[in-house]
C-alpha cells in the first residue's frame, strides 16, 4: 500500500548515442540519474520494448535485465502497487538502486516516445548492425513493434 501523501516521482527517460556504437539509458528520479551503458553485444531494444509493452498492459511484476559488455547487469524492474494506476519503479544499475512511485501510464508513454524519438533522430546503426549480421535492421525490429508502432 502506499500512503496517500507520497507524491509521484518525476520521471526522465533520455536515450543518447555514444562513442563507437555504445548508447546510453538514463533514467532521472527527481534530480537523481543513473546512466546504463548498452552493447549492441547484448542488444537489448527488444526486450526494453517488451518490459514497456507489460507495463503499459498492466501485466506486473515485470522485470528485465540489460547486461552491458564487460560490465554490471542493470536491473528494472516495475511492481504493482494497491493503486492500480501507479507503479513502483527499481532502477538498480552501476552500485546505485532508484525507486519512485510513478502513474504506469506516463512510465509507459515516456518510455514508448524516448524509443520513438531515439530510433527516428538519433540512433546510429553503424554499429549495431554491421555486416548484416541481424536479418532486420535495429531499426525496423524497434519501430515495427506492434507496441511502438501503434503509437504512430
Amino acid at each position: 500500500m502506499i500512503h496517500p501523501d507520497v507524491p509521484d516521482t518525476r520521471l526522465g527517460i533520455r536515450l543518447e548515442m555514444d562513442t563507437y556504437g555504445w548508447a546510453r539509458l538514463h533514467f532521472t528520479f527527481d534530480s537523481v540519474t543513473v546512466t546504463i551503458r548498452l552493447s549492441e553485444v547484448f542488444d537489448p531494444f527488444g526486450t526494453l520494448v517488451a518490459w514497456g509493452r507489460e507495463i503499459d498492459e498492466g501485466d506486473l511484476p515485470i522485470q528485465m535485465e540489460i547486461e552491458e559488455e564487460e560490465g554490471p547487469v542493470a536491473v528494472l524492474t516495475a511492481l504493482s502497487t494497491d493503486d492500480p494506476a501507479r507503479v513502483l519503479l527499481r532502477i538498480h544499475g552501476h552500485n546505485r538502486v532508484l525507486l519512485g512511485i510513478m502513474p504506469r501510464a506516463a512510465l509507459a508513454s515516456a518510455l514508448r516516445a524516448e524509443l520513438r524519438r531515439f530510433f527516428t533522430t538519433e540512433f546510429d546503426p553503424w554499429h549495431w548492425d554491421w555486416f548484416g549480421h541481424k536479418s532486420f535492421s535495429t531499426t525496423e525490429r524497434v519501430l515495427n513493434h506492434p507496441w511502438l508502432a501503434a503509437a504512430k
